[in-house]
């Protein structure tokens, strides 16, 4: 009886700890710039974005694991100050051609304190004055086959 009972004490400290990682780790506790609703229909908004300061990287392919990871490294301390950076959302990716990038939107805060210097090769500071912007939401991971099926959904509702 007494085993089972430290089973199940240390099972339960098992459940209270994955429990605890998830909501530290979710998206509801993940900085997100604020932004104002002008309207929505369905999954399609349209947004004010203020000013947003960006960290850039250079995506040279399809593969997004090299740009993330510049980038991560640049908002865990790899930059001119040492200086550990929260994460925020969304991950902006632009598929311009010739200059395709990931950028990571850099939080109210480590502006207001001051942005440190990239130090990893071709990662660089950006800006994005403030705008409006039209906004989808979808769910599923990102593929080309639903960035498509969003895009289309999105022009057609412009």
């Amino acid at each position: 009886m007494k085993v089972f009972r430290w089973f199940l004490v240390i099972v339960l400290i098992g459940l209270g700890l994955a429990f605890y990682w998830f909501i530290s780790n979710s998206r509801a506790r993940t900085q997100t710039p604020e932004y104002v609703v002008i309207r929505k229909d369905g999954p399609v908004e349209i947004r004010d974005y203020p000013d947003l300061r960006l960290v850039t990287a250079p995506m040279q392919t399809k593969d997004m694991n090299r740009p993330f990871g510049m980038l991560f490294r640049y908002i865990t301390g790899n930059n001119g100050d040492s200086t550990k950076i929260a994460m925020t959302t969304p991950v902006l990716i632009d598929n311009t051609p010739g200059e395709k990038t990931m950028s990571f939107i850099l939080p109210e805060e480590t502006v207001q304190t001051g942005v440190p210097t990239p130090t990893g090769d071709g990662v660089r500071l950006n800006h994005i004055p403030a705008a409006r912007f039209a906004a989808l939401r979808f769910e599923g991971s990102r593929s080309s086959e639903t960035e498509t099926k969003a895009l289309e959904t999105l022009r057609g509702w412009l």
